[in-house]
């Protein structure tokens, strides 16, 4: 996972932004205005440690249905505020493309 620690600093000072971006592909990590980009490629879903995404409004994008719907459940375990999921076609760039599929959770 890459792209947290700055997250992670940021609650244990007392604040954080009010979404973030968790990406399952390659990513560039940007902070876009008030919302971070974790980047999770390669890593494995059930050893992710997403605590960071209490409260949160949390972004989910990625490639595979399955490891999407993976990340989304952990984090509504982590007490993530709002959910949501996308998923993109393999070729070329996700960018302006429209998701494949996608799902949505509010507390």
């Amino acid at each position: 996972m890459r792209g947290h620690d700055e997250l992670i600093a940021m609650r244990i000072r007392g604040n954080h932004p009010q979404a973030v971006n968790i990406c399952d592909f390659p990513v560039k990590l940007d902070w876009f205005g008030d919302c971070p980009t974790v980047c999770v490629a390669e890593d494995h879903v059930v050893d992710l440690d997403l605590r960071f995404v209490f409260d949160m409004v949390v972004h989910i994008e990625g490639h595979d249905e399955g490891r999407a719907d993976d990340l989304m459940q952990k984090c509504i375990e982590a007490d993530a505020r709002i959910v949501s999921r996308s998923c993109y076609p393999r070729q070329g760039t996700y960018q302006g493309r429209v998701p494949l599929t996608h799902k949505f959770f509010a507390k």
